[in-house]
């Protein structure tokens, strides 16, 4: 991990979720050797995008990253393009950039020889409680190897707080948890996932096998461009479908194992349209803070305490499943068709309610039989 000359480097004091992001974003550096990374590329890596991208809209995303990588190399692309630089406050201890950012390849490496790293308290914290809820890595692919590179590169003092927190606490004694919402995945579908990975990093066309979840036999991809990768209660593959000439939010474990193939040729550069929309949120919701959860978010505050929020979401089907996760405190607004898609789906859940009640009901009176 990057040192400053002759000492060990030591992250500033930030928020634990902050901290944890720089750790990564040094470690993945650190791993890309002196070619270094894009900012596109960073936000394609599967331990990144934990942090980046769970409940961010990509373009909250990008700007997180960004202000990250100004903390780490003392200035933003903008002012290296100008030669211009930072005062050394805004440098991790006033000292030498940890990362370097090259204008002529935009890409960011390592500004510094590698060492021992020292994490604020706060920041060995917020690391363990991820290896915690991580299960070391198990669910990410090449997680297990990403915490084993972040603990050999702790000071010897901090690698045994992170090792306790990889080989797990006895099952009698409690153990804090963040809960990020991250679905287990077997480990043929951590192959697909590895993929896809690397097919979005290298824009590399790919070929595949899709079963649907109404249909007895898979679908046959053939040339897709994966887009995105994004977490819910499942995780999805965004893909341009070249059949059918728009984007497709796929679940990653209805991938069939085994039949991902790189295409030949390379993926295009798509612009990524997304779906305008806006919807109404609940005082209770809105008075605590919105989220950005969309792209060019704005939020317009009412008299009542309720909000109106509208942007871009990355595609409708996002979008509704944004809205369920509000239940009855949100409701969609625009456009007809995702105020369609919500209407049906509230219809369809209130008649299985009803079916659950009218089976309780049958059942009671068949254990409580009325006297003849």
């Amino acid at each position: 991990m990057p040192a400053t000359r002759g000492a060990s480097a030591t992250l500033p004091k930030s928020r634990p979720q902050r901290a944890l992001r720089l750790v990564l974003l040094l470690q993945e550096l650190a791993a890309s050797g002196s070619g270094g990374l894009t900012r596109q590329e960073m936000l394609a890596r599967p331990a990144l995008q934990a942090l980046y991208t769970s409940g961010r809209s990509v373009s909250a995303a990008s700007q997180a990253l960004r202000r990250d990588l100004v903390l780490l190399s003392g200035a933003s692309p903008r002012q290296h393009q100008a030669g211009q630089r930072t005062q050394a406050a805004n440098v991790p201890n006033g000292t030498a950039p940890l990362a370097h950012y090259d204008a002529a390849t935009q890409r960011y490496a390592l500004a510094v020889a590698a060492g021992p790293l020292r994490l604020t308290p706060d920041a060995l914290e917020a690391l363990c409680i991820l290896a915690s809820t991580l299960r070391g890595g198990k669910t990410l692919p090449g997680g297990p190897d990403l915490f084993a590179q972040l603990r050999a590169a702790l000071i010897p003092g901090q690698q045994a707080a992170l090792t306790q927190a990889l080989q797990g606490l006895p099952h009698d004694q409690a153990t804090p948890t963040l809960y990020l919402d991250l679905p287990d995945l077997e480990e043929e579908n951590l192959g697909t996932l590895r993929q896809i990975t690397h097919a979005i990093r290298c824009r590399q066309a790919i070929e595949f096998e899709y079963q649907p979840r109404h249909n007895s036999s898979p679908r046959r991809h053939w040339g897709d461009e994966a887009l995105e990768i994004w977490i819910s209660a499942h995780i999805y593959v965004t893909v341009w479908c070249q059949d059918a000439q728009r984007e497709l939010d796929l679940r990653l474990d209805r991938i069939i194992p085994g039949s991902v193939r790189m295409h030949p040729c390379t993926a295009t550069r798509r612009q990524r349209r997304g779906e305008r929309i806006r919807y109404w949120l609940a005082p209770e919701i809105a008075q605590g803070g919105v989220s950005v959860r969309l792209d060019k978010q704005e939020v317009r505050h009412q008299a009542d305490g309720s909000a109106i929020v509208s942007g871009v979401a990355r595609s409708r089907f996002w979008a509704r499943r944004l809205l369920l996760s509000y239940g009855s405190r949100a409701r969609a607004l625009y456009p007809p068709a995702l105020v369609e898609d919500m209407r049906r789906t509230a219809e369809e859940m209130a008649r299985l309610y009803e079916d659950t009640e009218r089976q309780w009901e049958s059942e009671k009176e068949g254990r409580n039989p009325q006297p003849g």
